[in-house]
């Protein structure tokens, strides 16, 4: 099992599972009586800077391997992976092997919206897909389950080339959400 990023920005793995987009979060915390402080690092599985490499930066070792030419440009803030939209992408191990529940979070700056485009995938064995996240050929964002009816959601809203935009992908076992 592999998970492939395709990417031009930061990723963030964590919450129940955070992850990144081609051509490129935090939850609201609520009190009431009691002060805690939430840890970001609890249940973050990678983050990747993209500082000129692939390399995990949440201490959990789980590096990315650079593929077709992927080459680094400026960020939001520092750099961003950028792809050329043909064979370019970023390939990491298996992270875990349960997915009941996930989350995504990637700034993505696309260069091209007249067709599909990967932003992150997870592989299983035998070429099917856990999930994946990418931006359809209207522009619009998708963000797809394999289980066993092959269900997807489709945003209401379009993106525009060249500008960044803040994706959210979430599914909590049973529905697929989009947060732009």
């Amino acid at each position: 099992m592999k998970n492939f990023v395709y990417a031009l920005v930061a990723i963030l793995m964590g919450i129940f599972f955070t992850a990144c987009s081609n051509g490129g979060g935090t939850s609201p915390i609520f009190t009431t009586t009691t002060t805690s402080q939430t840890n970001l690092n609890d249940g973050l599985i990678a983050h990747y800077e993209f500082e000129d490499n692939a390399d995990d930066s949440s201490g959990n070792n789980n590096n990315g391997a650079e593929y077709g030419g992927v080459t680094y440009t400026d960020g939001i803030i520092g750099k961003a992976a950028s792809f050329d939209g043909v064979d370019s992408y970023i390939e990491t191990n298996t992270f875990t092997d349960k997915w009941d529940t996930w989350s995504v979070s990637v700034f993505i700056k696309a260069k091209d919206t007249s067709k599909n485009a990967m932003i992150v995938e997870r592989e299983r064995i035998g070429g099917y897909y856990d999930f994946n996240l990418f931006v359809k050929s209207d522009a619009k964002v998708q963000v797809e389950t394999d289980n066993s009816d092959d269900t997807y959601t489709i945003s209401n809203t379009s993106i525009d080339t060249d500008k960044w935009y803040h994706l959210i992908a979430i599914y909590d076992g049973t529905k697929r959400y989009i947060y732009m």
